[in-house]
């Protein structure tokens, strides 16, 4: 029995010129107009007694620990363990972006219409008002009035997961044993991006008057975006904060993930010159979303309606409900302790090998038009609860589109995140390796490899076209793996 407690403390994130970006939710706006309350706005690390961390220490992050190892008979044992396990803030996204910088960086937008309709736009001066220019945090809580705004929450604390085990391990003849077992974890607020200004839901009901044009009531005090023109769309006045358009909060400690799964192996310990692993996963991992993977293409996915979270809770796309993983290798033993030519050429051989066999991800859909005009959420079309998965899924129709319909405007549709009876391409795929090692004169060895990736070229089918509306909708277009691929190597080593 193992019984630990570890304590993490990592100190939030500072600058050296203080070129970092919170929001104060509840203050007042020094921009009012009539019959508006408008609080909300950018503040700055290190400015107003505001502490130069980008986020409040948290301080409290104790990780229990707990193991269990019990040994049945002489051939069999029983594991068993649990524990919490913090992660980092940093390390979340190339550049600083990730970390709040609004007002220190900045864009112009240009404006094509007033209301999602009609174009306003003139391509000979298509910024009129002029470019808009960092102003640093000298404007305090009137930091980029009218336009997108993009912060670090104060509040966020460090992610964590707790993970338990439990697993029977069995002694076999010839050198094997087998295992099985189960595995789970549970994380908590890991980094994800929100949009705080979409529209109430209740506000989708006036339908068409959302983009009623109505007296611009910011008129005069902002000077560039939407909000510097006469009138304005009545959903602009209706947003949670009414003077910004979209109010990011980047990498917000919020979302979570639950990972169950049944574990196996069986390995056999090098005897008679062979040895091999076999492991077989069968597993679920359900999350709020997850960002792409180097390397790696993921199904696209979008947050719909960021008021009705719970609705965006699905399998996750990286979930693979089977996984089966076998590796071997073989030294040839012929000629193994041969000298001369005949020694040089066939002793020392290697052989080795990877079978590779995994689900592919679940597929999420979504429309090529955002006909709910939410003001920050995303768009899916209607499913009528039929597979989304073709009859005989192919390139040139993986997925049925008769499944979907258009959503009527100023709704949400009414397709989940992601499908877990629709997946893209399963992986089937075995590697090889062969290795020479030829000993020269005691001091020196010499390693030959001829490896081969993919031997048998087959081909797995990136994720298809998911845009419901999209002419290629449900069409693969990719391969998601590399063909075969062979390569050499020539080491010396002493």
């Amino acid at each position: 029995l193992n019984l630990g407690l570890r304590w993490d403390y990592e100190t939030p994130r500072k600058d050296r010129f203080d070129k970092l970006t919170n929001f104060d939710f509840t203050a007042a706006s020094p921009l009012q107009a009539p019959g508006l309350t408008t609080r909300g706005g950018l503040t700055f690390v290190g400015v107003n007694g505001l502490s130069r961390y980008n986020a409040d220490p948290d301080r409290n992050n104790f990780a229990p620990r707990l193991g269990l190892a019990y040994r049945v008979t002489s051939k069999t044992v029983i594991r068993t363990g649990g524990g919490l396990f913090y992660g980092s803030s940093t390390g979340i996204g190339t550049g600083s972006g990730a970390f709040g910088i609004s007002g220190f960086q900045t864009s112009t937008n240009i404006v094509t219409s007033l209301d999602g309709v009609t174009p306003i736009v003139n391509w000979s001066n298509p910024f009129p008002q002029g470019l808009n220019q960092p102003t640093g945090s000298r404007l305090g809580l009137a930091t980029l009035l009218g336009q997108d705004v993009a912060f670090f929450n104060r509040g966020n604390r460090l992610p964590y997961s707790g993970q338990w085990n439990f697993n029977i391990q069995q002694e076999l003849p010839f050198a094997m044993v087998f295992e099985v077992g189960y595995a789970g974890s549970r994380g908590i607020k890991w980094p994800q991006n929100r949009q705080y200004n979409q529209l109430p839901d209740a506000a989708l009901a006036e339908g068409n008057g959302l983009r009623t044009q109505t007296a611009n009531p910011f008129r005069g005090q902002i000077s560039v975006g939407p909000l510097a023109q006469a009138t304005v769309a009545r959903a602009q006045l209706l947003r949670p904060f009414p003077h910004f358009t979209s109010v990011t909060s980047q990498n917000e400690h919020w979302a979570s993930s639950t990972y169950h799964a049944l574990e196996s192996r069986l390995e056999k310990r090098l005897t008679n010159n062979f040895s091999f692993l076999a492991s077989y996963t069968y597993s679920k991992l359900l999350d709020y979303g997850i960002g792409g993977f180097a390397g790696e293409d993921l199904s696209g996915q979008t947050f719909q309606n960021w008021n009705n979270m719970s609705a965006e809770w699905a399998s996750s796309t990286a979930d693979m409900t089977h996984r089966f993983i076998l590796n071997a290798v073989y030294e040839v033993p012929f000629a193994r302790n041969r000298k001369g030519l005949v020694g040089g050429l066939f002793g020392g051989w290697q052989i080795a090998g990877i079978w590779s066999a995994y689900s592919g991800g679940p597929l999420g859909v979504t429309s090529a038009v955002n006909n709910n005009f939410s003001q920050g959420g995303g768009q899916r079309p209607d499913w009528n609860g039929q597979s989304p998965l073709a009859a005989n899924p192919r390139p040139e129709q993986w997925l049925d589109r008769t499944a979907f319909s258009n959503a009527p405007a100023y709704a949400f549709g009414t397709a989940p995140r992601t499908f877990n009876g629709a997946r893209s391409d399963r992986t089937d795929g075995v590697d090889i390796t062969f290795a020479k090692n030829t000993r020269i004169r005691e001091r020196f060895q010499l390693q030959f490899r001829a490896e081969f990736f993919n031997i048998a070229n087959t081909p797995r089918f990136a994720p298809p076209n998911v845009v419901f509306g999209n002419a290629q909708f449900g069409v693969v277009s990719a391969q998601g793996n590399q063909p075969r691929v062979a390569q050499f190597a020539l080491k010396l080593s002493r």
